[in-house]
């Protein structure tokens, strides 16, 4: 985005209004009432239980379908897990070699594609769900949602009442298509974040307030733009806050937030098994955790870079034998080799 389109989309965020045409008249979209979120969801639950009555299979059926004709199952389920750890790993190589411009770029590519092939996944999954009890439900909400929020002008609502929910009426389509074109990104809120123009009226908001709503008022646009105005304060904050040419790239950022999350699960990780071991267990060399398989890169974590060397050693040696003695063993034998060395006994 230019300057320009920065001061067009953050008044429109600031307003609340989408203005569009129909019939030779202006109308506008804000975001609805509470109470129109409310009777939303009442909308939603007598519709999904009025397709589950009429025979609509609800989204735990649907897959257990799908899983039994393999068009979608748990093999497919873990491969989206894995292709979203993969973008994960991605961005942190990314922050990590943000100084070799031709690694980055290559590490840049790997991670199109990849969200490419997520999103694919991601659209085959939820495409299934559209016929279900639940789709179905949330559809008819998200009709009412638009309908309760449209406005003739300023204060009065196109609808008298929301008995007119039951009313056919093709504007609610066209109000649609009109939203549709006013879709913007996480990519895009946090350039607006970002923005001279944004970043002028956060600063002052504790002075005049910011978009004169109660929180619970507040759209979603809104709300996604003092979300990422929040975190973008805390990265500067920062003791260790990278560069602005990094806090300007999504996808360094991310791979730097990853990496500080990382570190941080994995510390607490070694809080919570240090604070159950007995000191005798804990000044042990080997110490050996029985987990389950979901857990077992948590406890792999725990090793500093040379517990992960010893342990990609022995594993190693293992493979080279089905009995290895520990003296055998390549960590043990370097530890051996220093303690001589320290000892004087190997001059």
């Amino acid at each position: 985005m230019d300057k320009a389109e920065h001061e067009y989309y953050v008044n429109w965020i600031i307003a609340d209004s989408t203005p569009f045409r129909h019939n030779d008249k202006y109308y506008y979209i804000k975001s609805p009432s509470r109470e129109a979120r409310l009777y939303a969801q009442e909308i939603f639950f007598e519709y999904y239980y009025k397709s589950i009555k009429e025979g609509v299979t609800n989204r735990e059926e649907v897959y257990n379908i799908l899983a039994k004709l393999k068009i979608w199952d748990q093999t497919k389920e873990k491969l989206l897990n894995i292709m979203k750890k993969e973008m994960e790993d991605l961005k942190v190589k990314i922050f990590q070699n943000y100084t070799n411009s031709p690694t980055r770029r290559g590490y840049k590519i790997a991670l199109k594609d990849t969200k490419n092939y997520v999103n694919k996944l991601v659209e085959e999954k939820f495409s299934f769900e559209q016929n279900t009890a639940e789709g179905l439900a949330g559809y008819a909400k998200h009709q009412f949602l638009i309908g309760s929020s449209i406005y003739t002008s300023k204060s009065r609502p196109y609808w008298k009442s929301f008995k007119c929910w039951e009313l056919p009426d093709n504007i609610l389509n066209i109000a649609n298509r009109r939203l549709m074109k006013f879709s913007i990104s996480d990519s895009d809120y946090r350039e607006l974040a970002r923005s001279d123009i944004w970043k002028g009226i956060w600063s002052a908001r504790k002075n005049g307030g910011l978009f004169g709503k109660n929180t619970v008022d507040l759209s979603d646009s809104q709300k996604s733009l003092i979300f990422w105005s929040i975190l973008y304060d805390n990265i500067y904050q920062a003791s260790d806050c990278p560069p602005d040419e990094i806090v300007e790239d999504d996808d360094a950022l991310d791979g730097w937030m990853i990496l500080k999350k990382r570190e941080r699960a994995d510390q607490l990780n070694k809080d919570i098994i240090n604070d159950l071991m007995s000191d005798k267990v804990k000044n042990s060399e080997h110490i050996f955790i029985v987990c389950g398989e979901e857990d077992i890169e948590k406890v792999y974590n725990m090793n500093d870079i040379g517990g992960k060397i010893a342990l990609s050693q022995r594993l190693n040696k293992i493979k080279q034998g089905e009995i290895v003695p520990e003296a055998a063993m390549p960590d043990t034998i370097q530890k051996i080799q220093m303690e001589i060395n320290k000892q004087g006994f190997g001059r």
